[in-house]
Parts: C-alpha cells; sequence; structure tokens
C-alpha cells in the first residue's frame, strides 16, 4: 500500500500525500482522542506524532525514527478561584452555542456578567467564535510572571541592614550611612533607588 520513498520523512508534500494522511487518521478518531490530547498524554513532540501518524518508520538515511519529547511552552499551574477555570471556559463555550445570553450564562456560573462578557470578548477570536481552550492558554499565557529583581543585595550589604534594621535606626539614618558606605563602590544603586 505505501511505497517505500512515501514512508521517508522529507518527501515534498502534495495532494496525494494529503489523502493517505485523511485515511491515515481513522484510529485516531475511533480512540476519541485529538491529535494534541494524544501528544500530551503520551509526552512526544508535534513532529514526532506527524511522523507517527503518517507512517513513517526511517528517515532517508536508514535511521529508525525515534520520538522527541514535547516542550510544553506554557505550564498550565492551578490558579485562585477568581479567574476562570477551564472548566468554565468550556461552559460559557457550550451555553453561548446554545444561545444563552451573557446574564444567563453568568447566572449559571455564579459570575458577574461583566465577566463573562470580557472572556468572549477578551479571549475570543476575531470572528466572533469563542475556543475554550484556545482561550484558557490565551489567558495563561496573559497571566503575570514574577520579575527579576532590580537589584541583588551583596553579602556585606544584607548584613549591614540586617545588623541596623535591629537597631534603633530611623530610615534616614540608615540611608545616610549607606550611602556613606556603600555608594562610592562602583556601580552600585543610591538608598532611593532601593525602596
Amino acid at each position: 500500500m505505501c511505497e517505500q520513498p512515501a514512508c521517508l520523512v522529507g518527501r515534498s508534500g502534495g495532494w496525494d500525500d494529503r489523502e493517505k494522511r485523511n485515511s491515515a487518521e481513522p484510529h485516531a478518531d475511533l480512540q476519541g482522542w485529538t491529535a494534541a490530547a494524544a501528544r500530551r498524554e503520551v509526552g512526544i513532540s508535534r513532529s514526532t506524532s506527524r511522523n507517527w501518524r503518517n507512517g513513517f518508520k526511517v528517515y532517508r538515511d536508514g535511521i529508525v525514527v525515534g520520538f522527541v519529547a514535547s516542550v510544553d511552552r506554557v505550564a498550565v499551574s492551578p490558579i485562585s478561584a477568581r479567574f476562570l477555570s477551564q472548566q468554565e471556559r468550556i461552559e460559557i463555550a457550550d451555553l453561548r452555542q446554545a444561545g444563552w445570553s451573557v446574564r444567563a450564562i453568568a447566572a449559571q456560573l455564579d459570575r458577574s456578567p461583566s465577566a463573562v462578557s470580557r472572556e468572549l470578548r477578551g479571549n475570543g477570536r476575531i470572528d466572533g467564535q469563542y475556543r475554550p481552550f484556545e482561550a484558557h492558554h490565551i489567558a495563561a499565557a496573559r497571566r503575570r510572571r514574577p520579575r527579576r529583581p532590580r537589584w541583588t543585595p551583596t553579602p556585606q550589604l544584607e548584613a549591614f541592614l540586617l545588623e541596623h534594621l535591629r537597631q534603633p535606626w530611623s530610615p534616614q539614618q540608615i540611608s545616610r550611612e549607606l550611602r556613606l558606605r556603600f555608594c562610592a563602590q562602583a556601580g552600585r544603586p543610591r538608598p532611593s533607588q532601593l525602596s
């Protein structure tokens, strides 16, 4: 059924390849898994799953196709209940497709109508479609990430600060002493920049 050159990676694509690709996917449809979900479950990359799906077993140079581990770009971590969860986004999509109004969806989810409206507007597509998994990925990527500190204290500066904070010194006195001792060194931030 498959010519030897067709089973090699790197063959130029055409209409014949698309037909073969479509006919090679029924096993995935029968299992009920999307390609992305199966990839995540097995832990392989997109290119490896494409090779496996298309029946590629050997590269052009005769090396057997192995697998490349996936790189999850945006790892989804648990979020606060004040943000919409993926399950709530799925429910928004289902209810919206069923013709429910924004207020009815908000009442069903026990959220404010503005939150649902903002979700549909902000994470929806330009053509008006709302895809919950895509929206959840967009929201996860947009979440605030921890910033690196503006300065990192040296052990001497840290010891100085701890020592003088234990004493009954005012912030002005500590600031003045910092300027006298540490700002003479090149590249040190001024005390006003530290606060």
